[in-house]
């Protein structure tokens, strides 16, 4: 039987492999955790940014224009929304022949609340 301490103390051990890991996943390749900055989080996890994480976490999608079908939004606040996940690499964008499938790169994103 587990105890709550084991699960954390193993949370806390995988936590800093993931954290001092020295390389990177390649493109395509799922990451275990991404860690965002007090600036970079507040600046890059807007409300319609979290809708789309969300949507693809639950639901796979075939293109951009599907996710902003579901996410109910413009098509082009969407692609720049994207953009902006793709460049902090919370997402990849997969070629499927003329379309790119948005898709995550983590399941896990941990927010630092403070600089210390």
């Amino acid at each position: 039987m587990t105890t709550p301490q084991g699960i954390l103390e193993a949370w806390a051990e995988r936590f800093e492999k993931d954290l001092h890991a020295k390389s990177r996943p390649l493109k395509g390749q799922e990451a275990s955790m991404i860690v965002l900055s007090p600036k970079t989080w507040r600046k890059v996890l807007t409300p319609g940014r979290l809708k789309l994480l969300g949507l693809l976490d639950k639901q796979s999608v075939e293109s951009i224009s599907e996710l902003a079908e579901r996410a109910g939004k413009p098509l082009e606040v969407v692609s720049r929304d994207l953009k902006i996940l793709r460049n902090f690499e919370l997402i990849d964008l997969e070629r499927r022949g003329k379309r790119k499938k948005p898709v995550l790169r983590a399941r896990t994103i941990l927010l630092q609340l403070s600089k210390d």
